[in-house]
């Protein structure tokens, strides 16, 4: 998809008239490289008198609301747009709460949700079209640890459900659990080397980024085995390889051991 930033600027202005002190963004997974025929482009626009718009389109059906994001899609030449408004101060909110993340305060990362790290991840790849403000000065590598954490919460969850099943000897249940924890340990990994989309249908065109990594060679791997060998010899090699994820975790953000 070539985009055309003329276009897309004369898009939000007739949608919201723009002010100089706004900011635009493109971003989304054709901006990141995943992409597909299907995908739309996003755009993300931070404003300051983002209240005041939405108490003012409010009984628009047009447009999508929820708390932080009024959202409108639109078609242009036949190239699908996802609009994205946010006031200014809910993304310096979200940025400064991951700067100040810490695992001893916040060890399972309540302080920021998916769908805001998704957010911070999408800002952190985007491209500004327009406005003076930029993020390319962040210490985006805080991103990775905060979402590491945040599936390494998931990776222990999980852990409890296996050892259940196991004592149960249900074994079909085992299958299933030990697929999930392969799919957030990798997440995990993924997430401390950088590829911090939190979109799990993007999991296979991450991993291949860093498919020379032996953890992600291990999840792989692993993954392909669970229909393959029998249950009880692989499940202590995944085990195992939770509890790599978790001392690496120890050594680069403050850790939890099962």
């Amino acid at each position: 998809m070539n985009y055309d930033s003329k276009k897309i600027l004369n898009a939000v202005n007739e949608l919201i008239p723009l002010k100089s002190e706004d900011t635009i963004l493109i971003t989304g997974s054709i901006i990141e490289g995943f992409g597909n025929l299907k995908s739309d482009l996003d755009v993300f626009v931070f404003k300051d008198d983002f209240k005041k718009i939405r108490d003012n389109r409010k009984n628009n059906d047009d447009f999508w609301f929820d708390k932080n994001t009024i959202s409108y899609n639109v078609l242009l030449d036949n190239e699908r747009y996802d609009y994205c408004f946010y006031e200014y101060n809910f993304i310096e909110s979200l940025i400064i709460k991951m700067q100040e993340w810490n695992y001893k305060d916040d060890p399972y990362v309540y302080s920021l949700d998916l769908e805001e790290l998704n957010i911070l991840h999408r800002i952190k790849i985007s491209k500004n079209i327009f406005g003076t403000k930029t993020f390319e000065k962040i210490e985006w590598e805080k991103l990775n640890y905060v979402l590491s954490m945040k599936k390494i919460v998931s990776v222990l969850n999980v852990h409890e459900d296996i050892e259940g099943a196991y004592l149960s000897r249900d074994f079909e249940t085992l299958r299933i659990l030990l697929y999930e924890y392969l799919i957030y340990i990798g997440e995990s990994f993924l997430a401390i080397e950088g590829e911090t989309n939190t979109g799990r249908k993007w999991f296979y065109k991450k991993q291949t980024r860093l498919e020379e990594n032996s953890h992600i060679h291990l999840v792989n791997n692993y993954i392909e085995e669970l229909y393959k060998v029998n249950i009880e010899d692989l499940l202590p090699k995944v085990l195992n390889l939770g509890n790599e994820l978790l001392s690496i975790a120890d050594e680069n953000i403050g850790g939890i051991k099962l």
